[in-house]
């Protein structure tokens, strides 16, 4: 017992002692700063048909930069390797549902990623700014992948699970010379091929069957994603707007089916103000196969 209670209090000699050296040499660490923001993150209250706060935080940290390489000259351009991940969530804190009395967050995308950004050597300040290829994991972490689970569940739409893996090719351009406001206009076209596995390729087969819904009417991810387009303006640092579209490629009847997006972000005292509409397929990737629109207004970090 003597024994129990020298070691206790050894070991909490040791963990003091090891936060006052900590502690020292904190004031004089300074972070590198190589995390940075990839998409967007934000934090608003979303109003559709059931009220909730919905959080998103995306970033990206460098792995391998290049220097001068044969491949940044066979490529025209500075090519350096990112791994990236975005996660959003819902918040159910004003929730009337007796399902959700807990008040649960809920996870819809959980979605990291390695790419290769590609910075034009030749960039004059206008036209092609960089090209980015990547792989990329995209799922919600939930459960449910049958439909006798869904029919017996509440709020089953929650916990549908989904997942799949793609190959994102990004084109950014830049105007110099916009046609409202000031500023430049970063104009983007973005495609996802997907693959039929998921898991960075190491399992087969993604998750996208909507019969869990009910019916028999089959479709695939592809039928209401795979080509994005968007447009945004950093006036200045007070003013940023935006708007997003996007639609499946599978077939013509795919191209039909438009999603679309407008956001608008004005500080206010350096604090940023965010609003944004949605419209469209996809709000969640669990039901991306339901039209939807709904409005949130809260903070955006970027």
């Amino acid at each position: 017992m003597c024994f129990t209670k020298l070691f206790f209090h050894y070991t909490c000699a040791v963990i003091m002692a090891l936060c006052l050296v900590s502690n020292t040499h904190a004031e004089t660490y300074i972070p590198g700063g190589d995390l940075t923001g990839y998409e967007p993150s934000y934090f608003v209250l979303a109003f559709d048909d059931d009220d909730h706060i919905e959080f998103k935080v995306s970033v990206k940290y460098p792995l391998l930069e290049s220097g001068g390489t044969r491949f940044d000259e066979i490529t025209g351009g500075v090519n350096d390797l990112y791994f990236a991940y975005t996660g959003k969530y819902d918040f159910f804190v004003f929730s009337d549902d007796p399902a959700r009395d807990s008040a649960p967050v809920v996870s819809r995308l959980q979605n990291p990623g390695l790419f290769i950004l590609n910075k034009r050597a030749k960039f004059d300040g206008e036209g092609l700014e960089s090209i980015s290829v990547g792989w990329f994991h995209e799922s919600n972490g939930q459960q449910i992948s049958d439909n006798q689970t869904f029919l017996t569940t509440a709020n089953a739409a929650d916990y549908v699970s989904r997942g799949w893996d793609y190959l994102g090719v990004d084109f950014k351009f830049k105007q110099l010379e916009p046609w409202f406001f000031d500023g430049d206009v970063n104009y983007y076209l973005r495609m996802r091929f997907f693959c039929d596995c998921q898991g960075f390729g190491l399992i087969d087969d993604r998750e996208d069957d909507i019969r869990i819904f009910g019916g028999t009417e089959q479709a695939s991810i592809n039928d209401y994603d795979g080509l994005r387009l968007a447009v945004d303006n950093y006036a200045n640092r007070w003013l940023h707007y935006g708007l997003s579209v996007r639609t499946g490629t599978a077939d013509a009847d795919a191209l039909r089916r438009i999603s679309y997006q407008f956001e608008l972000t004005w500080r206010v005292f350096n604090l940023p103000l965010k609003f944004f509409y949605f419209k469209g397929y996809g709000k969640d990737i669990a039901t991306y196969h339901i039209k939807d629109e709904y409005i949130g207004f809260g903070f955006e970090f970027w």
